[in-house]
C-alpha cells in the first residue's frame, strides 16, 4: 500500500485555497464581462481588493512587479493572473534588515 505524502489535515486547506482561487478568477472574468466590450480592460481588482491582470505580459510590467528597487511596496499586482507578486529588491532589503546585516 502506497502512503500519501501529504498529511490528511492539509487536504481541506488545499481544497479551500483552490476553491478560493477559482472563485476569484471567475469573479474577475464576470466583472469584465459585465462591461461593454469596448470598455473591458482585463485588469483591475476583485471587490476592490485582489488584483487581477489577464492582459498579455510585457517586460515592463514584469520588471515593475518583480524588480522595482525604487519602490517600498513588497507586494505588487501580478503580471498575469490573480493576486500579488513579490518585489524582490524590497524582500532582500527586509531580510537583510531582519538579519541585522
Amino acid at each position: 500500500m502506497e502512503s500519501d505524502p501529504q498529511p490528511a489535515a492539509r487536504r481541506p486547506l488545499q481544497l479551500a485555497l483552490m476553491v478560493l482561487g477559482v472563485g476569484l478568477v471567475l469573479a474577475a472574468v464576470a466583472q469584465e464581462l459585465r462591461r461593454p466590450s469596448g470598455e473591458r480592460a482585463w485588469h483591475g481588482r476583485v471587490a476592490g481588493v485582489v488584483p487581477y491582470d489577464f492582459r498579455r505580459p510585457t517586460l515592463e510590467r514584469l520588471r515593475a512587479a518583480w524588480w522595482d528597487p525604487r519602490s517600498n511596496q513588497l507586494f505588487t499586482p501580478r503580471v498575469w493572473g490573480i493576486g500579488w507578486a513579490v518585489n524582490l529588491p524590497v524582500l532582500f532589503d527586509r531580510v537583510r534588515a531582519f538579519a541585522g546585516d
